[in-house]
């Protein structure tokens, strides 16, 4: 099943949400809200696999107000540990709340209070069950030092580091652990602005925290704003996703997205962006990435925000797909209110995290803007999206139906397919010898009429393709035999000629 749903709420605090794949398709959405007080807490929100929300609870203390850490705020352990910010009288004290399997609440834990205060955004796993947690350590209430704090299994603290004794430096927006135990953490500085502005800050640290290297790519004359995600990859390298602000008018900075490659030792193997040309006069309206996962061959998918109009009205959630080398190959655009209001734009919505599916989907979690789609004057909202293999989410705006020409009932077609439905070897037959000194084109089609492959058959010569292995038979007539075992379950049409057959993949 596919879903693309807003989760209404009657508060107006959702501004990180991070999804997590539980398994045995359900759900979860971490988020900010407020409790019938006015207090802001952290929310827990889980939806079965169409969409339906099956448990909603809200974690609040009278008093204070909890804020959950960036788009990757939660780690899953023996049961889930949630980074947390509270601020009681205006000192902020970063924090963890642990939950169980079922997400009740066990009970909460804060760290390195004192009167200057902290903030923890992000929270990593490590290979030996501990924790690192990244953020800042404040200074007279200001801007400060970039900091990581290491945890055990217990939660008692190992080690906490500030990193890069300079000033105006943030960690968190995500933490990683390498293949050599090292740790990276991406965020924001402002070292070597020309103006108080915004570079990408990636720094690389030992197991015990102690600096080995830091970057900060970027234009020190415009807000290229933080580094958004980052993953290790299969060839033991790392991708950093985010925005590269290209220039300011009167309308704001306009934003290329960014997607980076470098090695261990931070030296940068390509960086490339991604520039969505809409008018002539301008660049850029808006494109900035937010999020990416890695493919089995190499390749990423990247979530996204685009601004399609001058004014910044509309500012649409996008899914990207790029190879092995940073370079686009598609991109698609979704609709979150589109399935409540006929009338979608103007939109604002923000997508932050992305996780694949068990049934090699994408799960796409965020927080928008939908004015006057319910009735009460809460405008921010969460949205959650799942999509099949190829980023369809089910709905008439991503993913049009097409109609695959000449279908016809199966017995009048001139050649037939069995078995049906099939798990591995499609066997086709031309019933009445259209094979016979003819080259001919088979082609095969997903339910939403796109290509899947197409493959030249001559009757002789047989062509074998990487995709499809063709195999000659000789069952009376012309046959061919097709491997689908790598095909998603659903169904799809074969054509031949202006003949087209139906069958079914398990």
């Amino acid at each position: 099943a596919q879903f693309n749903i807003i989760v209404e709420d009657t508060t107006d605090n959702h501004l990180y949400t991070q999804t997590i794949n539980n398994g045995n398709n359900i759900y979860t959405i971490i988020n900010g809200s407020a409790d019938a007080l006015g207090n802001r807490g952290i929310s827990v929100i889980q939806s079965d696999s169409l969409g339906s929300i099956t448990n909603e609870v809200l974690y609040s203390k009278n008093g204070e107000s909890w804020y959950e850490g960036y788009s990757y705020s939660s780690v899953i352990n023996d049961g889930v540990t949630i980074s947390i910010l509270q601020k009681e009288n205006n000192i902020s004290i970063p924090g963890i709340i642990v939950f169980d399997n079922n997400y009740d609440s066990l009970y909460t834990k804060t760290f390195l209070f004192d009167t200057l205060g902290a903030k923890f955004f992000g929270i990593q796993k490590t290979y030996n069950n501990g924790i690192v947690l990244s953020g800042q350590k404040s200074i007279g209430g200001g801007d400060g030092y970039a900091y990581l704090l290491k945890i055990n299994s217990l939660n008692d603290t190992v080690w906490s580091k500030i990193i890069n004794d300079q000033l105006d430096n943030m960690l968190g927006r995500k933490t990683i652990e390498t293949y050599d135990s090292s740790i990276i953490s991406i965020g924001h500085t402002f070292i070597g602005s020309a103006i108080y502005k915004q570079d990408w800050y990636i720094v690389k640290t030992d197991s015990l925290g102690n600096l080995d290297w830091w970057l900060h790519p970027g234009n020190p004359n415009l807000n290229d704003g933080s580094a958004m995600d980052i993953i290790e990859t299969k060839d033991s390298c790392f991708v950093v996703v985010g925005g590269k602000a290209v220039y300011r008018d009167a309308g704001g900075t306009k934003f290329d997205g960014r997607i980076m490659k470098f090695d261990i030792n931070g030296n940068i193997l390509w960086d490339k962006t991604y520039r969505k040309r809409l008018y002539l006069t301008s660049d850029s309206v808006y494109c900035f990435f937010s999020s990416i996962i890695e493919l089995d061959n190499g390749g990423f998918y990247v979530t996204g925000n685009e601004k399609i109009d001058i004014d910044g009205s509309a500012i649409v959630t996008k899914l990207y797909k790029f190879n092995s080398e940073g370079d686009t190959i598609w991109s698609k655009q979704y609709c979150a209110r589109c399935n409540i209001d006929p009338h979608p734009y103007p939109q604002q919505e923000y997508p932050t995290t992305i996780q694949k599916t068990d049934n090699g989907g994408f799960l796409i979690g965020g927080w928008g803007y939908f004015t006057y789609v319910f009735n009460h004057p809460y405008e921010q909202q969460m949205f959650l999206i799942k999509t099949d293999s190829l980023g369809c989410d089910g709905t008439e705006f991503t993913c049009p139906m097409v109609s695959v020409p000449s279908i016809v009932r199966e017995e009048e077609n001139e050649f037939v397919v069995y078995p049906n439905p099939v798990n591995e070897s499609l066997t086709i037959t031309l019933s009445k010898g259209e094979g016979t000194n003819n080259i001919f084109d088979v082609i095969v089609y997903d339910v939403y009429g796109r290509l899947v492959t197409s493959n030249k058959v001559n009757n002789t010569t047989n062509t074998k393709t990487k995709q499809f292995p063709l195999i000659k038979g000789g069952l009376g007539g012309f046959t061919i035999t097709l491997n689908v075992s790598n095909l998603q379950k659903g169904v799809y049409f074969v054509k031949i000629g202006d003949e087209v057959a139906k069958f079914v993949k398990l």
